[in-house]
């Protein structure tokens, strides 16, 4: 079929064509050929109903045209129609151009002043896009009109005053000088066919939704009621229903797996339908059908077919597509990236324990290290060289630690196995612990500090351990970057919070060290970077220490901000909201012990369990320095075994590792405490291993420890544990 906007046709003998081909002028063109038919034996069977229908409108719409083209009385006065009326003088040129009132009305004028009786007024009713075809055809009418049959047929699109579009067909007639055979009058009638047009439009639309979905209806909204488009074997054998919706059920329950049915119902429900119609104009679900034992995937659609004048949805077609390629292919690609995805966990799992392994590997000889260095540093006779090294010897030994850490802190971040732990803590001492553990450099470097605190509820509900982290990061941060003589600020304010039973605080935490450029703050929370590298600065760091602030804090739901200006200094203002707590009816027991002035441990008798013999040297060199008795165990059956055979209250207090053959300090921990003599069930029990994380701690206290420090061992932290506990 020929699907042009504009067709021109004349009733003749002669076959010819004007124009191209958006628009032909044809003659002997007889009318039955404007809508051509489809032979139904060229489609398949399921498809055949359909052809037929379209012909059966095809050809009534065509006997109904036919006869009003060439009804005699279309050139009668009173034709009820549009018509113009064109005069022309002896040598052909347009003398009048007249419109009849049935015109004006079709096209929404109101009078002959509001559409005049010229030319140029027929070419505005054209509309603009097809001017420059249609105006060219009409003179070339004109001027062929001897060649030409006396009636013409024509059909175009014409534009109303309101700017709308309308079809409109009609016939012209020539009326020609019988002396000289010269045009005299050329006369044009026309009537409105867009409702044939959308007919004939909705044929189409038809015919493509049939070719396009393999089962699909066309559903009336006001009652449900449908017809059947096009269909295939699965809905042959579903019990037919007059409610369209109702119908679609059936199909699913008859088609669709169990594992999509329940979704499907729900989805086919009208009012959900028609809501999301009204924000959509298509709406689509994938599911999958398991009828006659063949394992498919299709994609239902729905889609708004017409609007009343109101906007509101009078049709919709619902149409079923069968998807099951494109969805085998998107499983596959989905089967890859999971399978891309595990791989990558797996490997990210494997650096992790990888890191973790390292992590103890690592801290044992660290911890063989630093008290070494801890012993000769208490020897006498050091020449002022030796005491240097032994200084520089430990400071190199913090740095390193302070990088295993970092790595270590930033590996569990990004595994997910840091986790928030909320507990009761006193915000007023945790931040003064963290200002005083660095006190030593804060006066080895001359700095002088100052803080502030305006707090009104000092107890909160937070991570003790990551908020202590997150502000000695910070401040060791401004202390790494100001140099000597340099100051540093610190403020913990206290702030509203529309939330009630929470507050918000803000910690600030300034310096008048060396700043940082505009273009480096915005990747300062970036792993691995640093404005200026070790050598430049002779500032060691890995480049990791902001990136785990940023992600604590984000962790903890709290934000940062920076502000720095190259020279001048830093600021880091830290937001966080907490939970409001009551003050416990005793004081809080704080990890960050204070050693008791008035105990001594002059009889005292601690059980070592360690496997490594040169940390056990070590260990007892420092234990018996200080002045405890010291017995020491291999293992953790080795451990209990003692335990056991010893008289009760032979050992004060017990110093755990954890990894260790036979039997780790877990194990030996709970054996311990499962003792039936409470004296020795109840004895003191401290982690004392290189297994450092929160994780950590956490099983060691579950275990039934009563403390966990992490190695490399801090003597000052390891005598003021012993001291709280013993004291």
């Amino acid at each position: 079929m020929k699907d042009d906007n504009i067709r021109v046709g004349l009733k003749g003998h002669k076959k010819e064509e004007i124009g191209g081909d958006m628009c032909s002028f044809e003659s002997g063109a007889s009318f039955d050929a404007a809508i051509e038919l489809f032979n139904p034996d060229d489609y398949p069977a399921e498809q055949q109903t359909l052809i037929a229908e379209f012909n059966r409108r095809a050809t009534l719409a065509n006997e109904r045209y036919q006869i009003a083209c060439y009804r005699e009385d279309m050139f009668a006065s009173g034709f009820e129609a549009g018509m113009y009326i064109a005069t022309f003088d002896r040598q052909e040129n347009m003398l009048s151009f007249e419109f009849t009132d049935g015109t004006r009305r079709m096209l929404g004028y109101d009078g002959l002043d509001d559409l005049p009786n010229e030319f140029d007024s027929w070419v505005k009713t054209l509309l603009p896009e097809e001017r420059d075809i249609i105006v060219p055809i009409f003179w070339q009418t004109v001027k062929r009109h001897r060649e030409l049959p006396d009636i013409s047929h024509a059909e175009y699109r014409m534009m109303r005053k309101d700017g709308s579009v309308i079809w409109v067909t009609g016939a012209g007639k020539f009326v020609r000088r019988e002396d000289d055979g010269s045009l005299e009058i050329y006369m044009g009638c026309y009537r409105d066919v867009t409702a044939d047009h959308e007919r004939n439009d909705y044929m189409r639309i038809i015919e493509g939704v049939g070719l396009v979905f393999n089962f699909s209806l066309y559903i009336t909204v006001s009652d449900d009621s449908y017809r059947i488009i096009s269909t295939n074997e699965y809905v042959e054998q579903v019990e037919k229903h007059p409610d369209a919706f109702v119908f679609l059920r059936r199909n699913v329950l008859s088609s669709v797996h169990e594992m999509h049915q329940q979704e499907m119902l729900e989805w086919l429900e009208k009012d959900n339908v028609m809501a999301q119609l009204q924000q959509h104009d298509t709406i689509t679900k994938q599911f999958r059908s398991d009828v006659l034992d063949h394992d498919r995937w299709f994609k239902g659609t729905f889609m708004v077919a017409e609007r009343d004048e109101n906007n509101d949805i009078t049709h919709v077609v619902y149409g079923c597509t069968d998807i099951t390629l494109e969805k085998r292919e998107e499983l596959r690609k989905q089967q890859q990236i999971e399978e891309a995805l595990q791989q990558a966990e797996a490997a990210n799992k494997a650096k992790t324990n990888f890191l973790f392994n390292m992590s103890h590997e690592i801290r044992t000889p660290m911890n063989a290290i630093i008290g070494l260095v801890e012993l000769l540093g208490h020897e006498e006779n050091h020449t002022p060289q030796a005491i240097d090294h032994l200084h520089k010897l430990r400071g190199a030994s913090n740095h390193l630690l302070s990088h295993i850490n970092n790595v270590l802190d930033m590996t569990r971040i990004e595994s997910g196995k840091a986790t928030v732990d909320m507990q009761l803590i006193d915000l007023c001492q945790n931040d003064s612990n963290a200002l005083n553990l660095l006190d030593d450099v804060i006066k080895a470097k001359h700095l002088t500090i100052n803080s502030t605190m305006n707090i009104e509820h000092r107890y909160i509900m937070a991570d003790k351990m990551k908020l202590h982290q997150v502000i000695m990061n910070l401040v060791s941060n401004a202390i790494k970057y100001t140099p000597e003589g340099g100051h540093i600020e610190t403020s913990f304010d206290e702030l509203p919070c529309e939330q009630p039973g929470y507050a918000r605080y803000v910690t600030r935490i300034s310096d008048n060290g060396i700043g940082m450029s505009r273009e480096f703050v915005d990747h300062i929370f970036e792993m691995f970077t640093r404005e200026h590298n070790s050598t430049e600065s002779k500032v060691v760091g890995t480049g990791l220490g902001m990136s785990i602030v940023k992600r604590l804090v984000d962790l903890m739901g709290g934000t940062i901000e920076v502000e720095t200006e190259l020279g001048k200094g830093t600021t880091f203002t830290l937001t966080f909201t907490h939970q409001i707590a009551e003050a416990p009816a005793e004081e809080v027991v704080d990890d960050t012990v204070v050693p008791n002035a008035e105990f001594t441990p002059d009889g005292k008798r601690i059980l070592l369990v360690e496997d490594n013999d040169l940390n056990a040297e070590i260990a007892e060199e420092i234990l018996q320095g200080i002045g405890y008795e010291v017995e020491r165990a291999e293992d953790g059956q080795v451990c209990c075994d003692m335990v056991q055979q010893a008289p009760a209250r032979h050992y004060d207090i017990i110093l755990m590792d954890i990894q260790m053959p036979r039997m780790n300090g877990y194990e030996a921990t709970r054996y311990i405490r499962s003792m039936a003599d409470a004296e020795k069930s109840q004895i003191p029990i401290v982690a004392m291993t290189a297994n450092a994380f929160d994780e950590d701690r956490r099983e060691a206290l579950n275990a039934g420890m009563n403390r966990h420090l992490a190695k490399p061992i801090n003597v000052q932290e390891l005598v003021s544990t012993l001291g709280e506990l013993l004291g």
